[in-house]
């Protein structure tokens, strides 16, 4: 029999182990994401404390399927007339309510939100007020969003973000080379300045607009990129699942787990180099420079190909890669000229690798080449094409396969600017929503951990007299 003395020492070491085991198990429960859902006014002024703000008007639009924030600049910053020092084109409004949201700046690191982006500014700014310092430069955040884009989700950490900008808009507040961090305590006042492309004021152009979709708040990366936003009313891609019907143009191309195609014609709108813009046909994209055709053969797989490509020649294509891990490009093209010399592909700047000559079989003859392999992370990024010195071919899509980091899947046909195609689509799955920890699952796992302590201690008690 056990004496008493050694199963109460048991007993009491096993219940402070389990109390341990509990607390711990509450103290990494997620926090719930903050979500700012702007399809659910139906009135601007139910949101913003305004509804004009310096140079900017704003409202509550429908867009598409969307319902969401939408800022215009009416009154911009002219670069060939006004001086670098003017405060126009700065927009900007408060968020009414923000204290309801109860947002502790010390437990929601991360923010994301669902732009979409038709002008060239290259940022999305926001002040906020903390119990340390109210609207000012030092409490200013410049996220980096895509010029000439659809409806795009970002992921920034919001320290991070703002030591990014600060040295470069300080001026002469305070010290340039020490960022003074404000993010902390309860942040009760949020401001939206919506576009920036620089000091002072953010200089946003006559015209542009924005439409904001969310802003969300979260504790960790990975739930802001776990968390897939479901509007109160309309419907949205934003965020995982297949990409949505949309303008072709860097719009909604997925790099999946499988096999993924990206097709030439769907790049970015806008974005681009081409100094032989009259010299050819514009069937697919008739509003770019880019001279594309529908083609035939393999080209009516991929929507068309673009052609008549010449030195100096580039484009790109915004793709969401879904996993992180090493992939594989290739590319197929098509020439009727033998001094062509070649192709070069990159990935955020980066050379993924290059096709040094095109084989001269006739303009739609498409053969399959490969480009080099590199590892890529999940996420928003950029997939640049160059042709120097000279062009001489057809491309009509680049094929994406992943080969380490992650189990094989079915092919990502990636439907954006129109055109047929036989190879199989299956849309990538969405990701799941995080799940709140339960009282329930925690509870098994203190019985779990008990029912240890009891095991290890029947079999030391047979062995030794530790606790008598």
């Amino acid at each position: 029999m056990f004496k008493k003395s050694g199963v109460s020492k048991f007993i009491s070491f096993a219940i402070i182990v389990v109390m341990l085991c509990g607390m711990f198990t509450f103290s990494v429960s997620a926090a719930a994401p903050i979500v700012l859902d702007f399809s659910k006014y139906d009135d601007v002024l139910d949101i913003l404390a305004a509804a004009s703000g310096g140079q900017g008007e704003f409202d509550v639009v429908k867009d598409g399927d969307r319902f969401v924030l939408f800022a215009e600049c009416v009154d911009g910053f002219d670069p060939a007339e006004d001086d670098a020092s003017s405060t126009k084109g700065d927009l900007y409004t408060s968020i009414v309510d923000f204290e309801d949201l109860n947002l502790d700046a010390d437990v929601y690191q991360w923010m994301k939100l669902g732009v979409r982006n038709p002008s060239n500014a290259p940022g999305f700014e926001v002040h906020f007020s903390s119990p340390t310092k109210g609207y000012n430069v030092e409490t200013s955040i410049t996220f980096d969003i895509k010029p000439n884009s659809d409806y795009t989700s970002y992921i920034y950490n919001i320290t991070e973000q703002c030591k990014k900008y600060y040295p470069k808009r300080a001026g002469d507040v305070g010290d340039p080379d020490v960022y003074p961090d404000h993010w902390h305590g309860h942040i009760n006042q949020f401001r939206l300045d919506f576009m920036y492309y620089e000091e002072s004021g953010g200089h946003a152009r006559t015209g542009d607009k924005i439409y904001v979709e969310y802003i969300a708040f979260f504790d960790s990366e990975q739930a802001a990129k776990d968390f897939v936003f479901k509007p109160a009313r309309g419907s949205s891609n934003t965020d995982g699942g297949a990409a949505a019907p949309a303008a072709a143009g860097g719009a909604g191309i997925v790099i999946g787990s499988g096999v993924s195609a990206i097709k030439a014609v769907d790049f970015d709108s806008g974005v681009y180099g081409w100094p032989n813009g009259d010299g050819g046909g514009k069937d697919v994209r008739e509003n770019e420079e880019v001279n594309t055709e529908w083609g035939d053969n393999k080209a009516t797989e991929f929507g068309g190909n673009i052609g008549w490509t010449d030195k100096g020649s580039w484009v790109q294509w915004t793709v969401n890669v879904e996993a992180d891990g090493k992939y594989k490009f290739e590319t197929w093209l098509a020439s009727d000229n033998g001094n062509n010399e070649g192709i070069s592909f990159y990935y955020d700047g980066a050379l993924i690798g290059s096709v040094d000559h095109v084989d001269q079989e006739g303009w739609q003859a498409y053969n399959l080449y490969q480009i080099g392999e590199i590892n890529m992370t999940a996420g928003t990024h950029v997939i640049k094409a160059e042709w120097p010195p000279v062009g001489g071919f057809n491309i009509t899509a680049i094929i994406v396969t992943k080969t380490e980091g992650g189990a094989a899947a079915p092919v990502v046909d990636n439907a954006a600017a129109g055109g047929g195609g036989d190879a199989p689509v299956v849309a990538p799955p969405a990701p799941a929503a995080p799940v709140a920890p339960k009282v329930g699952d925690n509870m098994t796992v203190y019985l779990m951990i008990g029912a240890l302590i009891l095991s290890a201690f029947i079999v030391v008690k047979k062995r030794s007299n530790i606790f008598n």
